[in-house]
């Protein structure tokens, strides 16, 4: 279980630039990228800190891709919404946010799945 030290550092870290982005109020197009995945990680690690090895590894892969596609669909996504009178439709600040809300959601979903198939598996 030597994640957990890991872990807690990290999830350290996260919370202290979530933390320096909001109190500078940089909440530009990548300051919110970075604020909404900091908070939503560092959240997700508290809980994965309590976990298995099994579990650590299977959310690692989860997130590697996740955090991946999220960086490409940031980079594509337009600087401002656009639609003219109603401006309808995604920029790049409301992307950061849903794919880091989306990320914590399936993250906790992984983390009670895996737990309850390995709490099945060992009774």
């Amino acid at each position: 279980m030597r994640h957990k030290g890991i872990f807690r550092s990290l999830s350290a870290l996260l919370l202290l630039v979530a933390g320096v982005i909001y109190y500078n109020s940089y909440f530009t197009d990548f300051g919110t990228f970075v604020f909404s995945f900091s908070l939503s990680i560092s959240l997700v690690i508290l809980f994965l800190s309590f976990s298995g090895q099994e579990i650590v590894n299977t959310w690692m892969k989860f997130a590697l891709v996740w955090f991946s596609l999220s960086i490409i669909i940031f980079l594509l996504a337009p600087k401002y919404r656009t639609g003219g009178f109603l401006p309808i439709g995604p920029d790049k600040e409301l992307i950061a946010q849903f794919m880091a809300g989306v990320f914590f959601v399936i993250s906790l979903f992984i983390i009670a799945w895996k737990s309850f198939k390995s709490r099945k598996k060992g009774i």
